[in-house]
């Protein structure tokens, strides 16, 4: 737990390129969804200084990176996106 509310988990042994490709595209939606204040905001969270990203667009964000993944010519395949899921609140 080390004080962190929410992970980002894998249910199953994953491959690097592939999820590479894959949390770029999750991270990628989760600073796009912070429209509340601007782009400074959304760095400060990527980098870990604020950690107020409610679970929801989390949820989100792992729902838009799956979906960009089934878009994907090499990483269609459920194998690559469907082992991860959200855990936390």
């Amino acid at each position: 737990y080390a004080g962190t509310s929410t992970v980002v988990v894998s249910l199953w042994n994953v491959y690097d390129r592939s999820t590479a490709s894959f949390m770029n595209e999750f991270y990628k939606s989760l600073l796009r969804q912070d429209t509340s204040r601007g782009w400074i905001d959304g760095a400060l969270r990527w980098i870990g200084w604020e950690q107020s990203i409610p679970f929801g667009a989390k949820a989100k964000a792992m729902r838009e990176a799956k979906l960009k993944m089934i878009k994907h010519p090499l990483f269609n395949h459920p194998v690559y996106w469907a082992p991860f899921i959200v855990v936390g609140r």
